[in-house]
């Protein structure tokens, strides 16, 4: 087996870091996970993070980043199923909500890492990540269903915010899918948007 350069060695012990500080993070809040904590699951020492972070708020900002370009992967994979009709596409993409929706509350960590954080350029720096993924979450959802010109980044802030709502953890219907689909179906001319009874049954 060929040896492995140093960027390689380097960047499988970034993707080993961030695998392991993604689920920390989910399981236990920011506050409550430590470098040393994230070190010993990945199974590095506590230098091997400063190999590749500055500390944990630039870990916890590289995880938010990778946590968006993997949802939107998944949608990518969901909308490629095959089948472009406007309901088939919207209903591919309320599954992909309902999946999203139960991978962990990411906007009310990044509430309690604004709470923690002493860095005054943070707040503009998670500002850009989730300006970057709303738009990149519109053109997909933009391009799948032929909206035309309709505004990219702000129909991808309304999927991720029905998706993500606090209250869509504590009631079982409807589902955040169940309000992607009535909020996608509502803007397609002439597509009967589901009734709420509808969408609450999964229709």
């Amino acid at each position: 087996m060929a040896r492995l350069s140093r960027e390689e060695s380097q960047e499988i012990t970034r993707a080993k870091l961030l695998a392991a500080a993604r689920v920390l993070f989910a399981q236990n809040g920011y506050g409550m996970t430590s470098l040393d904590r994230i070190a010993e699951e990945a199974g590095f020492s506590k230098g091997a993070v400063y190999s590749n972070f500055s500390g944990k708020e630039d870990l916890f900002l590289a995880v938010l980043e990778e946590q968006g370009r993997t949802t939107l992967d998944d949608l990518t994979d969901a909308l490629a199923a095959g089948g472009n009709d406007p309901m088939t596409v919207i209903d591919r993409i309320a599954a992909w909500s309902d999946r999203v929706s139960k991978s962990g509350n990411w906007p009310m960590l990044v509430l309690e890492h604004a709470r923690h954080t002493q860095n005054a350029e943070r707040p503009k720096v998670e500002e850009d990540i989730f300006h970057a993924y709303w738009h990149m979450l519109g053109e997909h959802v933009c391009a799948a269903l032929a909206l035309g010109d309709r505004p990219r980044e702000l129909i991808g802030a309304m999927i991720f915010e029905l998706t993500y709502a606090p209250a869509m953890n504590l009631v079982a219907k409807p589902t955040a899918g169940d309000l992607v689909r009535f909020a996608l179906a509502s803007m397609i001319p002439h597509l009967e948007a589901p009734s709420h009874r509808a969408a609450s049954d999964g229709v």
